[in-house]
């Protein structure tokens, strides 16, 4: 489907787009639920819910990905490495 400016319709992209912000917005959402559950049986639904959003979320970005409509700056070896360093030694 292509953008038709003018129209009362979303085109394809603003579905895309939309869809992804929706699914950020969920699943952050439901992390924090998950966070503050009182329940084990809750929480562990919810994280399978969380599961699903993030599954969701990388499909509709690997869609506007290879649409040229969301580009992201590949990062080098180095960086990936410092990022893991980092995160491996963080408290917790």
């Amino acid at each position: 489907m292509a953008a038709n400016p003018g129209s009362d319709g979303m085109s394809e992209r603003e579905i895309v787009e939309d869809s992804l912000s929706t699914q950020k917005f969920l699943a952050s959402t439901a992390d924090t639920y998950a966070n503050e559950a009182s329940s084990d049986e809750l929480r562990s639904d919810l994280l399978n819910v969380l599961q699903e959003d993030h599954q969701l979320q990388a499909k509709l970005f690997q869609a506007a990905s290879q649409r040229g409509w969301y580009q992201v700056k590949q990062a080098s070896d180095q960086e990936v490495s410092q990022a893991q360093s980092k995160h491996r030694n963080m408290p917790g």
